[in-house]
């Protein structure tokens, strides 16, 4: 028996300077120009030993610098079955496939990982994300959910007993927020600052639940408004969940939804005896512990309700609240009227364009002479900047006319619509924060859509709130036609850039007082079903004050 562990140790140490002699040569071809070369020794190295995560880390990196991953791609379904922990091992890689516009890779990588992994829940979600990017069918989204409910939460709230708190209809209620973005500067405070009004006679008492990193700092703002401010990040799901339940919180609202480090499975185990999903990434959570989940009619159209696991509450006006950037320029005036020319933009996270819509970008390009676009994003560099460009170049647009910027302060950042005349709205993953900006800025956003799920009318959503729906278009020729009618009415832009800024700030994208009532009414009326012991149910506020 010594013999053999003597050997043992042996083999392993043999593998270990293997695998590090590998490394070194890879490295050596990469340096020297010879990447396919480096792919192929790692490719053999793999394909022998799959439990190497340096070397996987460093063929998808030079798999990514020659453009091609038909390798990697092929070598993972191989070895997949002999890989220890393949989610462990291959989730990074899938994640950096769509930074870099692989997206397609990215979504076989999933896919690849749940056959062998079923239970990688953390692979799921990252799918439901890369779908909500990519933009598949209603049907197929809502579907996406409602799997991952049956997968992963039902098999939870099967051995969870659901809290029960007093049901006294008019005594103040402890609500609970659960969210990992309470952290310094981040625009969750804007939203959440009509929270903080608390509604007219109310009294109830507010806990934050930080499910962020604990070095993170926190925005003082959210440590003085709440009544408690826990961090909850070294707790479990599970150990969340108890600790909800002994702070016997009444209503608690998830702010997270599918976003990584949720905590969907807390929900699951039903802590409370009033759920509800609000904000997230704009989709609702699909579990079916979740009771309501919160937005307007113009968002989450009345003819998709039935479409959703949990009951939707329509507000009266616009379900969240948007507070414009303090540090902001003023608005300058159309710059196509000095430079005789139309400059277009997108300032959206370069993540969200795919193929589709820079092919449409390219038509509009086209059929304006001499316009150019502008693309930022902090994370731009010489990749992300030849996949934006490459469908443009393919189709004629000549490479000057393309502009690429990078990271900046939020004030040179807002500057830059400041340079730009019009907007055009990527699909089918649409801008929101970033096409407020843009209209905020003077700058009109053409928008598309063809579906009706809430991610994909995002543009929709905010021109209607504003009063401007004739820019969002239904297809892809009134987008196109949009953009060009607009382009060659110079004097409409000049007299409309002044007027947006206004159009935003009077919408109810901005009316606090009327969110808080809102909220008010909602609270109202989710308490009293739950007192009356009657089964949670959709409804829209204006239907109650009727």
């Amino acid at each position: 028996m010594h013999v053999i562990l003597v050997i043992d140790m042996a083999l392993d140490l043999h593998r270990h300077h293997r695998a590090s002699i590998t490394l070194e040569r890879a490295r050596s071809l990469i340096d020297s120009g010879l990447s396919e070369d480096a792919v192929h020794l790692l490719t053999d190295s793999l394909a022998i030993d799959p439990n190497q995560k340096p070397a996987w880390h460093l063929l998808f990196e030079c798999s990514i610098s020659i453009g091609r991953l038909d390798n990697l791609l092929q070598l993972i379904e191989q070895t997949i079955s002999n890989i220890d922990n393949p989610e462990d091992t291959l989730l990074m890689m899938a994640r950096h496939m769509q930074l870099h516009g692989f997206f397609e890779d990215a979504s076989r990588t999933f896919d690849t990982i749940l056959a062998a992994e079923p239970t990688a829940r953390q692979s799921f979600e990252e799918k439901l994300l890369h779908r909500l990017l990519n933009g598949h069918g209603d049907e197929d989204g809502f579907a996406a959910y409602k799997e991952f409910n049956t997968r992963f939460a039902q098999p939870i709230a099967a051995t969870s007993d659901q809290a029960e708190t007093e049901k006294d209809p008019k005594r103040p209620l402890n609500i609970g927020f659960v969210s990992r973005d309470f952290a310094s500067g981040h625009s969750l405070k804007w939203a959440m600052a009509a929270w903080f009004d608390r509604p007219e006679g109310r009294m109830d008492r507010y806990i934050l639940y930080s499910s962020s990193v604990p070095d993170q700092p926190v925005e003082p703002f959210f440590e003085k408004a709440a009544d408690d401010f826990i961090q909850v990040y070294d707790l479990s799901d599970e150990a969340l969940a108890d600790r909800i339940r002994n702070d016997k919180i009444d209503v608690l609202i998830d702010l997270m939804g599918h976003m990584p480090g949720n905590r969907l499975m807390t929900y699951a185990r039903k802590p409370a005896p009033i759920i509800l999903s609000w904000m997230g990434l704009g989709t609702a959570s699909g579990i079916d512990a979740v009771d309501y989940f919160v937005a307007d009619p113009v968002y989450v159209l009345p003819e998709t309700v039935d479409c959703y696991v949990e009951n939707i509450i329509h507000f009266d006006g616009a379900g969240i609240i948007w507070r414009p950037p303090a540090n902001c320029p003023d608005v300058a005036p159309a710059p196509c009227l000095a430079k005789d020319e139309i400059s277009f933009c997108n300032l959206n996270r370069t993540v969200k364009l795919q193929d589709p819509a820079l092919h449409l970008f390219a038509k509009v390009l086209l059929a304006v002479p001499n316009a150019t676009m502008t693309f930022k994003d902090m994370r731009m560099d010489s990749r992300a900047e030849h996949r934006l460009s490459a469908p443009l170049l393919a189709a004629g647009v000549a490479a000057e006319r393309i502009n690429f910027l990078g990271k900046s302060s939020q004030y040179d950042h807002m500057a830059t619509y400041n340079q730009t005349d019009i907007a055009l709205d990527g699909f089918p993953q649409q801008g929101g924060i970033s096409s407020l900006e843009a209209l905020w800025m003077g700058n009109p956003v053409i928008s598309y859509s063809e579906t009706l799920r809430p991610t994909t009318r995002a543009g929709a959503w905010i021109l209607e709130m504003i009063g401007l729906p004739a820019l969002a278009t239904g297809s892809e020729a009134a987008y196109v036609a949009t953009a060009v009618r607009l382009a060659a009415n110079r004097q409409r832009l000049a007299d409309l850039r002044p007027r947006l800024r206004d159009a935003v700030m009077n919408s109810p994208l901005c009316d606090r007082e009327r969110f808080t009532e809102n909220v008010g009414q909602m609270l109202n009326e989710i308490w009293r079903r739950y007192c009356a012991d009657e089964a949670p149910s959709s409804f829209a506020i204006s239907n109650l004050t009727q």
